[in-house]
């Protein structure tokens, strides 16, 4: 394997990819809070209020992230459309059905079905032939065991609920794309056109929903009214900062730089920090399956990366051997 910045620091993606799930992990209230005012007389205002808000957090990062690497976004190019292109699309069809779920169900169990996307990965991946090893499955199957006993006694089946179930999916496209297309590239470059795709379909999406009713004007004074609202624009900014630009970038960074099994097991910590967010908002109280199923979760997260470092081991142990 060629040598990466990072080959010195195993470590470091592991890291990258578990603040990842914490920044993801208060978006969900946050989340929740922007669509229980939805656009009102328009089709479909729940969708109308998802694709907003997708627009107005990848609009927003991808300025901050212009801002902040500038000169990098000035050297992107036709080649780079193509790697962005094939992680952000299924990320955007992932984000508006998760958002969209969120008008009818809780964040805890939006929580838990978006955390399946991360057990579709080895399920799509053994349907193409591709081998996955015994420790990593009994990873898996802790961490499984421990996202129902999170959302023990929550449990429905719904509109919210299907349509989360969507998104898993296709968030597990988007990891294995960025399996695909990151490996052997500047991760960096895919974020900001990731950021970019995101916003412009959401916005192309939301004047066409908008127009079919008249409702563009209201719409926009809409807008413009949540901007305003003080509470609202800091939930904005949070989501803009720590879930969108943070974790999104850590992603596209540092996923490449592992395996899609490993990577996706990891990101099975996100309900966790989830409730975290949750318990410290006082949406929800420490109780007994909450300790029992994020220590599960925990358990086989650190099943997998003891499993992966027993191989990475081996696998140096016997190249210094064959090298004698």
């Amino acid at each position: 394997m060629t040598p990466t910045p990072y080959s010195s620091k195993p470590w470091l993606p592991v890291a990258a990819l578990v603040i990842c799930t914490a920044g993801w992990g208060i978006s969900f209230s946050l989340m929740r809070n922007w669509q229980t005012a939805p656009l009102p007389d328009v089709p479909l205002p729940g969708l109308v209020s998802s694709l907003t808000l997708i627009g107005l957090r990848m609009g927003f990062a991808l300025l901050l992230f212009a801002l902040i690497r500038p000169r990098l976004v000035a050297s992107l190019g036709v080649k780079d459309l193509i790697p962005g292109a094939m992680v952000g699309i299924p990320l955007w069809l992932g984000f508006v059905l998760q958002l969209w779920g969120l008008v009818y169900t809780t964040p805890a169990m939006s929580a838990f079905f978006t955390s399946l996307g991360s057990l579709w990965v080895p399920l799509l991946y053994l349907l193409v032939g591709r081998r996955i090893p015994l420790w990593i499955w009994l990873g898996y199957g802790l961490a499984f065991v421990g996202l129902v006993v999170l959302v023990e006694g929550g449990w429905r089946w719904g509109v919210g609920e299907f349509l989360s179930l969507g998104c898993s999916v296709l968030f597990a496209f988007q990891i294995i794309g960025l399996d695909r297309f990151g490996k052997g590239m500047d991760g960096n470059r895919i974020s900001p056109v990731l950021f970019g795709v995101n916003g412009l379909f959401s916005l192309i999406f939301s004047v066409f929903v908008c127009s079919w009713n008249g409702a563009l004007a209201s719409w926009g004074a809409w807008i413009v009214e949540r901007l305003t609202d003080g509470p609202t624009l800091c939930d904005l900014g949070l989501m803009v900062v720590f879930p969108t630009l943070m974790s999104y970038s850590l992603m596209n960074a540092f996923q490449p730089l592992l395996s899609a099994e490993r990577a996706a097991i990891i990101y099975l910590l996100e309900p966790i920090f989830s409730l975290l967010f949750s318990l410290w908002f006082g949406h929800d109280e420490l109780l007994f399956p909450v300790i029992l199923g994020g220590g599960l979760i925990m358990a086989g997260v650190a099943w997998t990366e003891l499993g992966g470092a027993v191989v990475v081991a081996k696998d140096e142990q016997e190249k210094v051997e064959n090298m004698k």
